[in-house]
C-alpha cells in the first residue's frame, strides 16, 4: 500500500499553498462601458494569489498563465495532503501489527 502511495506522490508536479481569486473591476472612467451599461461589463478576470511567507502575508497580480498553474498547484497540494495521510495510516497500522 505504501508503495502506491509513493508512486502516486511521484506523479504530482507543482504544488502550492495560498488562495487564488479571480476578480472582475470598475475602471472608473465616464465613458467605460463598465460604468454606463446596465449589464456588467467590468474589466477582467484579473487574479490574485495570496499566501503566507515567514508570517507575512504575501499579495500577488497573476497572469491568466500563471493562474491557471496556479490552480493546479493549489489541487496537487490538497491531493499530496490527502496521501500523505493516507501513507500515515498505513505505516500506524503496520507498525502496530508488529509483535
Amino acid at each position: 500500500m505504501i508503495n502506491e502511495i509513493k508512486k502516486k506522490i511521484a506523479k504530482i508536479d507543482y504544488i502550492a499553498i495560498g488562495t487564488l481569486l479571480e476578480s472582475y473591476r470598475l475602471c472608473g472612467k465616464a465613458n467605460c462601458l463598465c460604468k454606463t451599461s446596465i449589464k456588467n461589463h467590468a474589466h477582467g478576470p484579473y487574479y490574485i494569489l495570496t499566501r503566507k511567507y515567514k508570517g507575512k502575508t504575501i499579495t500577488k497580480s497573476l497572469n491568466p498563465q500563471q493562474a491557471k498553474l496556479f490552480k493546479k498547484a493549489l489541487k496537487n497540494m490538497k491531493i499530496l495532503n490527502q496521501l500523505l495521510e493516507e501513507w500515515k495510516l498505513a505505516s500506524f497500522t503496520y507498525i502496530y501489527q508488529i509483535e
